[in-house]
């Protein structure tokens, strides 16, 4: 018996962020820990803007088979620019 992992386009990878609080919140402090603007805004309610900060770039999504599967990326801010600063990676449970 194998584990599934479902095919993820971009707009499911957003969504699978979101509904992880605690993905959104460890980018975010890491964001604030290099003094960097947030990677994903509060809002006026409280909520985190999906999709992001444009100034920041999510690659290298790779698959973690487990139970339950996850997905890992890296987190870039201005990737292209001499202020680039690498955030790190960061998993997230799919499901």
């Amino acid at each position: 018996m194998g584990i599934f992992l479902p095919s993820i386009g971009l707009g499911d990878f957003f969504k699978t962020l979101a509904n992880s609080q605690e993905a959104v919140v460890k980018i975010n402090n890491a964001c604030s820990e290099k003094g960097l603007p947030l990677a994903f805004p509060i809002s006026e309610d409280g909520k985190h803007s999906i999709p992001s900060n444009p100034e920041y770039r999510f690659e290298g999504l790779g698959a973690i088979f487990d139970i339950p599967p996850k997905m890992s990326f890296w987190v870039h801010y201005k990737p292209e620019s001499p202020e680039h600063v690498e955030l790190g990676r960061f998993i997230v449970a799919i499901g």
